[in-house]
């Protein structure tokens, strides 16, 4: 059964027909610490959406146009709509924070890497340095990571650490609830499509 979901997007260029397909290049996180989302995407269960591929949408139409994001203020602007998918179409969760930036996992981790730069990187030689390097730039790939892992113990042991620390994907449920403000997500499968429907609230 699917579930409701909503978003608010500008009416500026809105289309209603438009067929909309999942994000093939990675998005860059604006709010999220690149090294922070490279452990999410490392840790992420095969059933949860990628974030880095996902769309964002909300349990209720009130809650969609709050969240609104573009680069008007006035909400009169948007227009609010429900989008319509099939359920086997995506992977979708719910966090239980309204916005991932606020997530604890978020000062829980960079603590951690910040320590282990400080023990580790900053008196590293330059070849040190350079394998490491790429754990603090954006969209690293899980196999990317895995490598200087495999490459490198200490951050094989940062990384299980962080797996006992990070409550991002133990907390986020595949049930959404519109009795929650939590951030939904939701990743598109290879070749699937959703439609925005406008509706009145």
């Amino acid at each position: 059964m699917e579930q409701r979901i909503f978003r608010a997007v500008l009416k500026a260029g809105f289309d209603a027909k438009r067929m909309h397909k999942r994000y093939n290049s990675p998005r860059i996180p604006a709010n999220i610490p690149y090294v922070v989302d490279n452990i999410w995407e490392y840790l992420r269960p095969e059933n949860m959406p990628s974030r880095r591929h996902s769309v964002y949408a909300s349990p209720t139409p009130e809650l969609a146009l709050k969240n609104a994001s573009g680069i008007a203020v006035d909400r009169e602007e948007y227009v609010v709509c429900e989008i319509i998918y099939k359920s086997s179409d995506l992977k979708i969760a719910q966090l239980e924070v309204s916005d991932a930036r606020e997530h604890p996992d978020i000062t829980r981790l960079s603590k951690r890497v910040n320590s282990f730069i400080r023990n580790t990187y900053i008196d590293a030689d330059w070849d040190l340095r350079r394998k490491l390097a790429p754990l603090l730039t954006p969209a690293l790939r899980r196999s990317e990571l895995q490598e200087i892992m495999d490459a490198y113990g200490p951050l094989n042991n940062l990384i299980t650490d962080a797996k006992g620390e990070s409550t991002i994907w133990t907390e986020a449920s595949t049930v959404i609830s519109k009795d929650s403000d939590g951030e939904i997500f939701f990743e598109l499968v290879e070749n699937a499509n959703y439609l925005m429907h406008p509706i009145n609230h």
